[in-house]
């Protein structure tokens, strides 16, 4: 009698095909790096000898991995020097936890998408939530378009359906317009996030309209773009205060560039709040590091993480897809 299927291993392909066991499992992972004709002689041989991989044989199965991916644009060093992040992983490993499920993390960027995708599509984990998306990427079209359970947080992309999770970042924007206003701003400018997610347009977009209602006007060379870190903002700071001196408050799209702003600023001997006025957003820890104390536009993000878990048990369990709008809060500190 002839062994089961699942009890060819990698090394029965490896000395098949040819090739190191090493070659042959990058080929099975999907490495896009492996040269075509290799990866369609090992192939032949998978198929040959019947070969499937692990994360493959418990979907057929119907088994479960019990493990949830969370996916971000950011690279891992970014990652972990953003606190924001720590406030949303936390309330959603503790409430995935409770039903028995573990967390990985997974960097989308451009480099690493087709392996992100091939990996996700191997079923590794069981379902993903996208924690942050860029305009250019097309992953969650791919996954919905394969039935696979997953979250967005921020808004999908056109004409995908699936369950969502956002603050109302328009509201974010006004909410700190409203402060600058209230503060005395008359000359304001505001630095925008990354270019290419649309959390940083809707911000700017909501600061933009909140100033109009109070008459003024925000010129396009008032904005200048950041990248969501602490350079970043301090990079458009140092460009906002050339063209624009007369500039007397800032609003700076989430709190890390706020904090590069505020470096700025101190260095060239402005001073915080008394000569310009400075909001952030996340209302993290790290505005309560800051001299003065950073205001902030942020959110019960507990609440917010343990809606996005809540929304994954749905979406894994076949629940219709339904969005969920937060709204933000004002940190009230010093730097107003």
């Amino acid at each position: 009698m002839s062994g089961r299927r699942d009890s060819v291993t990698l090394e029965d392909v490896a000395r098949a095909s040819g090739y190191s066991r090493a070659t042959v499992s990058r080929v099975v992972n999907g490495d896009p790096r492996v040269d075509p004709d290799i990866a369609s002689s090992i192939e032949k041989h998978v198929a040959k000898l019947g070969y499937v991989s692990n994360p493959s044989a418990r979907a057929l199965a119907g088994g479960s991995s019990r493990t949830i991916g969370l996916v971000f644009a950011e690279s891992f060093l970014d990652l972990f020097r953003n606190p924001f992040w720590g406030q949303l992983v936390e309330p959603v490993s503790n409430v995935l936890w409770q039903e028995n499920y573990q967390v990985s993390f997974l960097v989308n960027d451009r480099a690493r998408h087709d392996q992100v995708l091939t990996y996700l599509r191997q079923r590794h984990v069981d379902g993903v939530i996208l924690m942050s998306l860029t305009t250019e990427s097309d992953l969650t079209h791919a996954l919905a378009r394969e039935g696979f359970p997953c979250v967005v947080v921020g808004e999908p992309e056109a004409g995908v359906v699936v369950p969502a999770i956002d603050m109302d970042n328009v509201a974010v924007g006004r909410l700190a317009a409203e402060r600058l206003l209230e503060a005395g701003a008359k000359h304001p400018v505001a630095i925008a996030g990354r270019t290419d997610m649309r959390v940083s347009d809707r911000r700017i977009s909501g600061f933009t309209a909140g100033l109009r209602n109070a008459g003024i006007r925000l010129a396009s060379t008032r904005v200048k773009a950041g990248d969501f870190t602490e350079d970043g903002g301090a990079a458009a700071m140092a460009e906002l205060l050339a063209t624009h001196p007369d500039l007397d408050a800032v609003f700076a799209a989430n709190d890390r560039m706020a904090i590069g702003a505020m470096n700025v600023l101190q260095e060239t001997g402005r001073k915080i709040p008394t000569e310009i006025k400075i909001v952030g957003v996340d209302g993290s820890a790290l505005g309560e590091l800051t001299r003065p104390r950073l205001t902030s536009v942020g959110g019960d993000w507990t609440a917010f993480g343990h809606s996005m878990a809540h929304l994954m048990l749905g979406a894994l369990r076949g629940d219709a897809p339904t969005t969920v709008l937060h709204h933000p809060t004002l940190v009230d500190r010093d730097s107003c």
